[in-house]
This record gives structure tokens, C-alpha cells and sequence, in this order.
């Protein structure tokens, strides 16, 4: 690729998955029945509402879940794998190959999501000037689901809570495990393999 196709795939990439992360916020918050008065929360509603207020009335919630919400996850995700496939080649990709990308770069990205949000709510725990902003509720929302079970099986050590460790070794592990084989498939897909 020449330098304004590698910008394209820049700008694409960093677009795409900066709404893409915004609409998983948004899904999280609504399933944990977030305060929609944090600032975050207003402002991650006002970035997604344009798109997704339309999509609510014909896509309805199921359990708890927005659906609408999914969808474009899964649209989006796609059409990031297509652009950048077409972006990168010059062809337009095998549907098998978009799925099984599309399901793949969907998976890692909600890992990834759920593995810095703990990473980052660790820290904010070590330094409590942090601990008061919106932002902080917001990542503590996130990964307290994830957090509290493991938490109720390991101890706190020493007055410290090592519990995150273990959450971050099993994600990664989840990860390598599960969606590694969807992207090799995938890759094999694409290459017509």
C-alpha cells in the first residue's frame, strides 16, 4: 500500500473504532441501567443517538438488550473489514471471509473493551483523586460485572485485590482460545484458501 492508502486505512480504522467502542459503552450502560446524568454518559448519547434513534423504532430491544445497538456493531464491524480489505487488495472480500473477519474483529474488540476498562479501573483504585470523576463511574460500571465474581472467589491479599490479574489472564486466554481460530478462518477465507 502507498502512503494515502495507509492514511485511509488510518483514518478509517481510528473512525470506525472510536464509534464502534462508543456504541459498546452505550450497551453496556443501558444493560447495566447506568446514570444517564454522568457527562460520559450524555456525550456517548448524543454521538450514538443520530444513527441509532431511527434504528430503535424498527429494531426492538430483547431482555435487556439493544438490539438496535447490536446491529450496528455488526454493521459497522463489517464495513470496516470490507474497506479495509478493499482499501488493502483491491477486491471485494468473500462473504464467508467478511463473517467470519467481521465476527472475529467484533469479538476482539469487545474483549479488548472489557480487558482496558479493568486495567483502568485498577489504576483509578490505586489513586483516589481519580476515583470521584464521571469517567471513573462509568469504566467501574463496565467492569464490575466482570470483576465481582472473580472477586467473591479470590481473597483480597494483603489489603490488595489481585482479582483483576487473574480476570486479565483469563480474557487474554478467552481470547486465543476463541477468537483466534475465527480470524485464522477468516485469513483462509479472504485468501481463498
Amino acid at each position: 500500500m502507498n502512503a494515502g492508502s495507509n492514511a485511509l486505512v488510518f483514518l478509517i480504522q481510528i473512525i470506525l473504532d472510536a464509534y464502534l467502542f462508543m456504541l459498546l459503552v452505550r450497551l453496556v450502560m443501558q444493560k447495566q441501567r447506568a446514570s444517564f446524568h454522568n457527562p460520559v454518559s450524555q456525550f456517548i448519547i448524543k454521538v450514538t443517538n443520530p444513527i441509532l434513534k431511527p434504528l430503535q423504532k424498527i429494531i426492538p430491544g430483547v431482555g435487556g438488550y439493544d438490539l438496535a445497538i447490536v446491529f450496528l456493531l455488526i454493521l459497522f464491524q463489517a464495513l470496516e473489514v470490507f474497506l479495509l480489505f478493499y482499501i488493502g487488495g483491491g477486491a471485494i472480500i468473500p462473504l464467508k471471509a467478511l463473517g467470519l473477519l467481521t465476527l472475529g474483529q467484533l469479538l476482539t474488540k469487545i474483549f479488548n473493551f472489557y480487558f482496558f476498562a479493568i486495567i483502568i479501573q485498577a489504576v483509578v483504585s490505586w489513586v483516589p483523586s481519580l476515583q470521584a470523576s464521571p469517567a471513573a463511574a462509568i469504566v467501574h460500571m463496565i467492569s464490575e460485572p466482570i470483576m465481582r465474581p472473580v472477586r467473591n472467589v479470590i481473597p483480597l491479599i494483603g489489603g490488595v485485590d489481585i482479582s483483576p490479574v487473574f480476570v486479565l489472564i483469563g480474557l487474554r486466554l478467552l481470547s486465543t482460545v476463541l477468537i483466534n481460530p475465527i480470524l485464522y478462518a477468516g485469513a483462509r477465507a479472504a485468501l481463498g484458501a
